[in-house]
């Protein structure tokens, strides 16, 4: 299927959306994902986030359950399976924290998309900051061994830019536990933050130690690429984007609502952890087309990421 034809089948669709739906204009996604995001706005309030470019104040202020989740979710699934779509991953979730423990505690819509996905047949890419609430039991029965990836997201070894959220060394505690549960597991070192200013991002020793630690973990892969500076982060934290936007001026250039890096110095930023990976046998995936390096085949798994061996 077309990706014009599949965007327009899901346009009335309330939670079970494509996960680029302007695919058209991101030419680095060349594989069709959906999206589901259980809540509106995320409490962790990351500094870095790109979801203020597109997300509501109010829900930034006060993030909630999305309207009727569980009764449309099981509408669009429904309707879904009348439209005789190809059951492509479903992504949980690129706007927001799908496990954070007090929305899950009072709504639990994460745990009902995973059992109603699993029971559908749908395979599931988890996107998290809190692996740890997988290994409830309700959980650990509501995901498909088979089928289910969980991307971790462990940028830093500290929380300067994650003040809200859980601890770097928990993710990592509990992505080893998944992993021996039987779990595909991902670790996400991004952003790449460069250090500017009063901005420290991380250092050659920082990343290193997050591999190191990944793979001690039992965790071969690591997903990463560098800021993409959204203006919308100047509404939430307007002294990050102020100190950083200089920087982006220099070695990039605006790209609509946000500032993006330039090949050669997304390679600079990457290289640190890219050697890191080689020597810890760990791959490293990104979305840097034609890279310097002659061992980098491409391919289109992971949202058409392509990874260093």
């Amino acid at each position: 299927m077309k990706p014009q034809s599949f965007v327009k089948s899901l346009e009335n669709f309330y939670v079970v959306k494509p996960l680029n739906p302007f695919k058209s204009r991101v030419k680095y996604m060349t594989s069709f994902k959906l999206a589901i995001n259980p809540y509106r706005g995320c409490p962790y309030k990351c500094i870095y986030c790109y979801i203020y470019g597109y997300t509501r104040m109010s829900d930034i202020r006060y993030p909630a359950s999305r309207k009727l989740f569980k009764r449309r979710l099981r509408r669009d699934i429904r309707e879904y399976a009348r439209l005789g779509l190809p059951k492509y991953p479903v992504y949980l979730s690129p706007s927001c924290e799908p496990l954070h423990p007090f929305l899950e505690n009072r709504y639990g819509n994460t745990l009902y998309a995973l059992r109603t996905l699993k029971e559908e047949g749908f395979p599931v890419i988890i996107s998290t900051k809190n692996p740890s609430r997988l290994l409830r039991e309700e959980y650990l029965e509501a995901l498909d061994r088979k089928s289910t990836t969980i991307h971790i997201s462990v940028p830093f070894l500290d929380n300067r830019f994650e003040p809200n959220a859980s601890l770097p060394i928990g993710r990592i505690w509990a992505a080893s536990k998944l992993v021996k549960e039987g779990l595909t597991v991902y670790i996400r070192v991004e952003p790449i933050i460069p250090s500017y200013g009063a901005i420290a991002g991380q250092s050659k020793m920082e990343l290193k130690t997050i591999v190191k630690e990944a793979r001690k973990a039992g965790v071969y892969d690591i997903i990463s690429k560098c800021l993409l500076l959204s203006i919308g982060v100047s509404k939430v934290y307007p002294s990050f984007y102020k100190e950083l936007k200089p920087y982006y001026l220099r070695h990039g250039y605006s790209d609509g609502t946000y500032y993006m890096l330039d090949y050669n110095t997304r390679i600079r930023l990457l290289m640190p952890l890219y050697k890191a990976c080689r020597r810890n046998n760990v791959r490293l995936w990104t979305q840097i087309n034609d890279l310097p390096f002659s061992e980098t085949p491409s391919c289109n798994e992971l949202e058409s990421l392509t990874y260093f061996r």
